[in-house]
């Protein structure tokens, strides 16, 4: 077996240990770490090189996988990338200089510290113990998810739960698409913690700022909470969701209570689904990225406008003629415009500020899908 073989099956093995789905940064980090250990880290490589041998390794994988009807596709998360980057550090503390980045120990001979063709730090090397000290990657909204690859939704889904479970998971889903047909006013406290929320807001605080800018609205002389004063006007009044409540899911009538708590746990642990700080569920990465058909052809749920994937969390165009949400002549319930968080601050720097379809601003009149 060749070491880049090696390399392939280690690799494999992080992410099943990892439940099958892993953030972008932490895989080529384990990539790095492999190369160090079969010696062939190579210095020079600036990030670009890590992110195009993580995917001729993942190629690799599925090559292998391919006969045993698996495979690891690579999924944007709707959050955005600032977000999801937060999350991870917080989590695994990835992308942090360490404490020795501050240590004399640094200005060993002993170690080598290395950069990307941009300046950016891919990472300190400690030659003695062949080992990364400190490493920076670039923020990403990227994951790796293994998922089955097996034509029947039913069977992907019978592979980890019993027949009364999968009839579970469809009516949560179920549930879940349901109230993401309501546009909800927002109130005081109702998404104020929601992630997406605070992300937006940030971007429309940043698109305001350069619109008034290129009006010449604000001069020298305007200070600068006048200035923030103006940014901070436009938010948006309306959200929807693809998320319940745990209450409303109790409510299931062919399972027991604790029953259904222990399910929702494991679906959330598989990555199958997620709850947030106030105690809502929804649909997550490995449900989207393994059902993904299932939830298109069921459902007709919208597509991201820049990238055509599923958009479960982003923006939607708040005009009506683009939020209808029951449209009888094309028998669709998801006639919408919708974009990832990522997606919609691409288009609206790149493209436009307004919607392609209803030529409305999308600055002062949109929908937060949270």
């Amino acid at each position: 077996m060749t070491q880049n073989s090696n390399i392939a099956r280690l690799l494999l093995n992080y992410i099943l240990t990892a439940r099958g789905i892993c953030h972008e940064n932490a895989l080529i980090l384990a990539l790095i770490r492999l190369k160090i250990d079969f010696d062939e880290f190579d210095p020079s490589w600036p990030i670009q090189k890590w992110n195009v041998e993580l995917n001729n390794v993942i190629n690799e994988i599925n090559i292998k996988l391919n006969t045993l009807n698996y495979k690891i596709v690579k999924i944007s998360h709707g959050m955005g990338k600032h977000a999801v980057t937060l999350k991870n550090k917080q989590r695994f503390n990835l992308f942090e200089k360490s404490d020795m980045d501050n240590n004399e120990e640094n200005n060993n001979n002993n170690n080598n510290n290395y950069e990307d063709d941009s300046g950016a730090n891919i990472g300190t090397i400690d030659k003695n113990n062949n080992n990364i000290l400190s490493i920076i990657l670039p923020e990403s909204n990227k994951f790796y998810v293994y998922i089955n690859m097996e034509s029947s939704e039913e069977t992907k889904l019978a592979t980890r739960f019993q027949e009364k479970e999968i009839s579970f998971i469809k009516w949560v889903i179920d549930q879940f698409v349901n109230n993401s047909t309501e546009i909800q006013s927002i109130s005081y406290n109702t998404i104020d913690s929601s992630v997406i929320y605070k992300e937006i807001n940030q971007l429309l605080t940043s698109f305001s700022y350069q619109r008034k800018e290129l009006k010449n609205g604000f001069s020298d002389d305007d200070s600068d909470e006048e200035k923030s004063g103006e940014q901070n006007n436009i938010r948006w009044n309306s959200f929807i969701t693809f998320t319940s409540r745990s209450t409303k899911l109790l409510q299931y009538e062919n399972m027991g209570a604790t029953e259904i708590e222990d399910l929702l746990l494991q679906l959330c642990e598989l990555k199958w689904f997620y709850r947030d700080s106030n105690g809502r569920f929804g649909i997550d990465l490995r449900c989207i990225a393994e059902l993904r058909d299932y939830l298109l052809n069921e459902y007709d749920l919208p597509l991201c406008q820049q990238c055509q994937q599923l958009t479960l969390q982003g923006v939607m165009c708040g005009n009506a003629d683009c939020c209808n949400v029951e449209n009888k002549e094309q028998n669709s319930i998801f006639q919408r415009r919708v974009w990832h968080l990522d997606c919609f601050q691409h288009y609206m720097l790149h493209v436009s500020q307004t919607c392609d379809k209803c030529n409305n601003s999308l600055l002062n009149n949109g929908i937060y899908i949270i």
